[in-house]
């Protein structure tokens, strides 16, 4: 035995306490092997394990990983399985259940007979397959599914899937799923019906808009899916692009062809229409010249520009007639219009007919879900309320005023979202009412933290905001002290954008959170 391999073998024996496949390489005997040896044999040992360090040592325990931590009652989640009433069985040539629809509310699976109580244990999905589709390839399909062949069958997860592909705009129905069996798993199936596609759009009959315009701003273009619901808000969008223009009375129809994927739009074109005057009858309380503001039919200026006649805003401008009739207290006020052209129809006369109706007065001002302050402080503060002498005509402009006023009462001590409605309330002996106020309090909160959010360069530092917000964190919130921090932060001209003016910097109350008591 040479010197090396006997080394080897105190090594081995665990002589020097190494482990057993431990060698030193070639170039360290060389240079040590001498001392080794000598060590060897101070220690007694002959590489036969008779020394005492060789009778003595112990190999250690092989290593053994330890059990993955699991919590005490912890246990694996079952797989996912379809319940009971979520399915509905077929049989294989049950071509007559395939017909009916997917239906999302009672969230039905058709399922093969042949799977009967089969899906209560875990299915492996080992094919996807899309029916039906012709233009839209069937990779499309799949990259909108998360049900894929690999995957354990997951129901929550299939109907995600229809809803996925319900949302396709190509997608014009969608038959199934229908869940088959096949070697080790399950087959899903889609089956799904396409729009058809627009093979050409036409405009007949249309002067005064061009087909590249309408175009444009239907939406429709040859060669995208044809979908009825948007060719029927197409129609509408190109009557409604007329009026606008005042062609009042343009109509569109949809024409029909033998070819079911050709839209065709026939426009009937009225002439432009324009206003020559805006009357009113009626009207005792206000001038016509006020009135003439409150409606946007105008009339036409110098008999050439503006004026153009939209049917549907003549109709709006009856609505905001009627607004400003009840917010002055003329709750029965009855409104009409008529629209009188002249013998070449180009030009319109429009007038708006006015029954006022009785005019409604205050009797009394109650108040619903005060704690905080006593009812006389603040009916104190109100404009809108009727006294010994008199009983108000109701006025909505002043009732929203005092609306304002009670919210920044409350605002003022802490109670920043207190909620504050006017409800008239309509008595028995006609033209009196009674105004109720409803609030609710809410909590009072203090300030929490003050976050700053600053666009641009961030040249600006937080110090210079935080001087002019005279609410610090603790304090009681104000609400008036918060416009008074606006108005300094404005008044700085230090956030001022040329280009965009009506940026001014202003103070956002988030919610509180409740676990601080603050709001931010």
């Amino acid at each position: 035995m040479s010197a090396k391999d006997g080394l080897n073998g105190v090594f081995d024996q665990g002589a020097v306490f190494m482990p057993s496949h431990f060698k030193l390489p070639d170039g360290v005997w060389r240079l040590h092997w001498v001392a080794l040896l000598i060590v060897a044999g101070l220690a007694g040992c002959r590489g036969g394990g008779a020394c005492q360090p060789c009778q003595t040592y112990q190999a250690p325990p092989a290593y053994q990983p330890a059990p993955a931590y699991q919590p005490a009652g912890w246990a694996a989640p079952p797989p996912y399985t379809v319940p009971t009433g979520q399915v509905r069985y077929q049989s294989q040539d049950g071509a007559e259940e395939r017909g009916r629809l997917f239906d999302p509310v009672n969230q039905q699976f058709y399922v093969d007979a042949s799977l009967d109580g089969e899906l209560s244990k875990p299915q492996v999905i080992k094919e996807v397959v899309i029916e039906g589709n012709r233009r839209v390839p069937t990779a499309e399909f799949l990259r909108q599914l998360k049900s894929r062949p690999g995957r354990y069958f997951d129901p929550d997860l299939l109907q995600q899937d229809v809803q996925s592909i319900w949302r396709m705009s190509t997608v014009r129905r969608v038959q199934g799923p229908f869940i088959n069996r096949a070697e080790d798993g399950i087959t899903i199936t889609f089956q799904v019906q396409e729009h058809p596609f627009i093979s050409e759009l036409k405009f007949v009959g249309n002067r005064v808009l061009s087909d590249s315009y309408l175009k444009k701003e239907t939406g429709l273009e040859e060669g995208k899916p044809l979908n009825d619901f948007e060719v029927r808000m197409a129609r509408e969008k190109i009557e409604e692009l007329y009026r606008t223009r005042g062609h009042t009375y343009t109509s569109v129809e949809l024409h029909k062809t033998e070819d079911p994927t050709q839209v065709v739009f026939v426009v009937y074109e009225d002439q432009r229409r324009r206003i020559r005057s805006v009357s009113f009858e009626g009207n005792t309380i206000v001038t016509a010249a006020r009135l003439r503001v409150i409606v946007k039919s105008k009339a036409q200026t110098l008999g050439l520009f503006g004026g153009l006649l939209d049917r549907e805003q003549v109709d709006r401008d009856v609505d905001l007639l009627n607004a400003y009739y009840m917010s002055l207290g003329y709750f029965s006020a009855k409104i009409g219009r008529e629209v009188v052209a002249d013998a070449d129809r180009a030009t319109v006369d429009i007038k708006f007919v006015i029954n006022e109706g009785p005019r409604y007065r205050i009797r009394n001002v109650r108040f619903e879900g005060v704690s905080q302050y006593p009812v006389t402080d603040l009916m104190d503060q109100l404009k809108l309320k009727p006294s010994e002498q008199e009983q108000p005509f109701f006025n909505g402009d002043a009732m929203n005023e005092d609306v304002m006023t009670l919210r920044d009462a409350y605002g003022s001590v802490g109670h920043i979202f207190a909620d504050v409605q006017a409800q008239p309330h309509f008595l028995a002996e006609p033209g009196l009412i009674d105004i109720v106020y409803k609030i609710d309090e809410g909590k009072p909160y203090r300030v929490g933290r003050v976050n700053i959010h600053i666009d641009g360069d961030g040249i600006t530092r937080r110090s210079v905001v935080l001087n002019r917000v005279t609410q610090k964190p603790g304090d009681l919130i104000d609400i008036r002290k918060i416009r008074q921090s606006e108005r300094l932060l404005r008044a700085s001209e230090l956030f001022d954008d040329p280009q965009n003016p009506g940026n001014l910097p202003r103070i956002v109350i988030r919610p509180p959170d409740e676990a601080s008591g603050g709001v931010r």
